[in-house]
């Protein structure tokens, strides 16, 4: 009931685009879990500990809408490794012989990957690093995004949601534009829970 995967029907050109295809997939990936874990990081310090100034008590270095983008990624990240987890296990019970039988390849994985998630870490990678330099100010452009938690921010914290919202929207207006609903579906999820807190604010600014 199990066969295992063959590449001798596979020029060497197919196979190293397919396995290239697997490798920035996982780069993209680890560097989003990266961000995640240096914002989780960096807001519970914020939690526990405060500055004082002069006029006003600074208690976190990051927006909470910049939070909430690295808990809707993390959200994302954590579906990825399910979703592979489950790949796994069905190899696992085929290859026991439970379950229905199944024909291993790489290029049916590289398929179902790009049904299930199509370019949605890539963009997301690709939109964090311009907003990253742009809030910071920076000109490096090997500046990983999970150091902006700790980066001195150049923009005011209103203007850095907005360019974080506004980038999102824009992406997902590009993506459903072309018919990729996968990416675009992904980043509208992205862009709701993201502005959630700002919504919530100004729920309450009008309520009061």
């Amino acid at each position: 009931d199990f066969q295992a995967p063959s590449l001798l029907h596979l020029t060497g050109s197919a196979q190293e685009s397919m396995l290239s295809s697997f490798a920035r997939t996982a780069t993209n990936v680890k560097h989003l879990r990266r961000f995640v874990s240096a914002m989780f990081k960096q807001a519970a310090k914020s939690e526990t500990t405060t500055t004082q100034t002069l006029s006003f008590t600074v208690s976190r270095r990051n927006t909470r809408t910049f939070e909430a983008f690295a808990e809707v990624t993390d959200k994302l990240v954590r579906s990825f490794d399910q979703w592979c987890a489950n790949k796994e296990e069905a190899i696992c019970m085929a290859k026991a012989g439970l379950g229905p039988p199944r024909v291993v390849s790489l290029l049916d994985l590289e398929k179902s990957l790009r049904d299930e998630f199509s370019e949605t870490f890539e963009v997301l990678l690709d939109l964090l690093r311009d907003v990253v330099r742009r809030a910071t100010q920076s000109t490096d452009s090997g500046l990983g995004v999970w150091t902006f938690a700790d980066l001195p921010k150049r923009m005011p914290p209103a203007a850095i949601t907005a360019l974080l919202l506004d980038s999102l929207l824009q992406k997902v207006q590009d993506y459903a534009s072309v018919g990729d609903l996968v990416t675009s579906n992904a980043l509208l999820e992205t862009f709701s829970d993201t502005a959630e807190p700002l919504w919530g604010m100004v729920y309450r600014w009008l309520k009061d």
